[in-house]
């Protein structure tokens, strides 16, 4: 079997035992590589577009993910390449209390 045929689709949040157990991930560039950015797993992410890829590379900076540097995906080649280069996040994760402080900093305009 290819490894898309092992790979087991879920919805919702039956993916989290998942994400949590990973030893590392490939991803498209959204709110799944902020969610395995909070459980410090190992990942990989992909922009399907130039805000995509914005987000991407500024998490990278952070130290979160290691970022494809262009939108799209890259030949065989260069994505064996990529996925070959060691990565483990080193930056600060995301703590999942970003909308609390949006709300507390919206309390205190009024």
């Amino acid at each position: 079997r290819t490894p898309l045929q092992r790979v087991r689709f879920v919805s919702g949040n039956q993916i989290f035992p998942y994400l949590a157990t990973a030893k590392a991930a490939r991803v498209a560039m959204g709110m799944t590589a902020w969610e395995l950015a909070a459980l410090g797993v190992p990942t990989y992410v992909f922009s399907a577009t130039e805000r995509h890829l914005r987000f991407a590379k500024g998490m990278e900076e952070a130290g979160l993910v290691r970022a494809w540097p262009e939108v799209g995906l890259p030949d065989a080649m260069a994505f064996r390449a990529f996925l070959a280069e060691p990565f483990m996040p080193t930056g600060t994760r995301p703590d999942g209390r970003g909308a609390e402080r949006i709300l507390a900093a919206m309390e205190e305009l009024k």
